[in-house]
C-alpha cells in the first residue's frame, strides 16, 4: 500500500485563511487577489514539503500569483476606500490636517 505525504500544518495557516477570507468580503478585486496570495503561498508549500514538486512549480508560477494577488488587494482596498470617501483620498489637505486656506478678506 503507497503511503501518502503529509504536509504538516503550520501556525501560519489560519492566518491565511482568514485573510482570505477577509478579502472576499470586500470587492471582486479584493476576492481575486486573495485567492491569488493564498494559491501563491500553497504553491510554496508544495515546494517545500511535497517530493519532486519543486522540479515542477517554478519561480514564475509563484512570484506571478504573489504579484498579481498583491496588486489586485491594494488596487480594490484603494477602489474600496475611494468608494467610501472619495474626498479623503483626492484632496491633500485630508491626509495632513492641514487647515485650508480661504481666499477673500478674513
Amino acid at each position: 500500500m503507497p503511503t501518502r505525504t503529509r504536509l504538516p500544518p503550520s501556525p501560519s495557516d489560519p492566518v491565511l485563511a482568514v485573510t482570505a477570507a477577509a478579502a472576499a468580503l470586500g470587492s471582486r478585486a479584493t476576492a481575486l487577489g486573495g485567492l491569488l496570495f493564498l494559491a501563491s503561498d500553497t504553491l510554496l508549500a508544495l515546494r517545500l514539503f511535497l517530493p519532486g514538486a519543486d522540479a515542477v512549480i517554478g519561480d514564475v508560477a509563484v512570484m506571478s500569483t504573489y504579484g498579481l494577488g498583491q496588486g489586485l488587494l491594494a488596487a480594490g482596498t484603494v477602489a474600496l476606500l475611494r468608494a467610501r470617501r472619495p474626498h479623503a483620498l483626492a484632496d491633500s489637505d485630508a491626509i495632513t490636517d492641514a487647515p485650508r486656506e480661504t481666499s477673500g478678506a478674513a
